[in-house]
């Protein structure tokens, strides 16, 4: 409403604001959004809904995720509703398990660096 008044400053503020706080509940949802496949809005309706990680997200049930992502149908247009259909959470579900053992391989793979160093000294 503000730009549409010519608001500039407080349209202005108002963005600022709002990415303000999106910066600062990203973090809990970093883990969720590494997938790539997330925007924050349907990242934190997945938290909510208790898939809090990746790991939560890469065993959910296909049919669970797509009922959580046809939630969003009040804000979303009829074909954007149907858009999202059982195979894209399948391969949501598939993209959450591959970054999940991607972090996990990196994990193991430092702490074998660390157990080396530290034998080494």
């Amino acid at each position: 409403m503000s730009k549409t008044l010519n608001w500039w400053p407080m349209y202005n503020l108002l963005t600022h604001l709002r990415d303000k706080s999106m910066l600062e509940s990203t973090n809990e949802l970093s883990e969720l959004l590494s997938i790539g496949m997330l925007n924050n809005e349907e990242a934190r309706k997945l938290y909510e809904e208790g898939c809090v990680t990746l790991r939560l997200l890469a065993h959910a049930n296909p049919f669970t995720i797509w009922r959580i992502m046809q939630s969003f149908s009040g804000k979303w247009s009829y074909e954007e509703m149907h858009a999202f259909k059982i195979e894209d959470a399948m391969a949501l579900i598939k993209k959450a398990s591959c970054v999940y053992m991607q972090n996990k391989r990196a994990e193991r793979g430092m702490q074998k660096r660390k157990m080396a160093k530290s034998v080494c000294k």
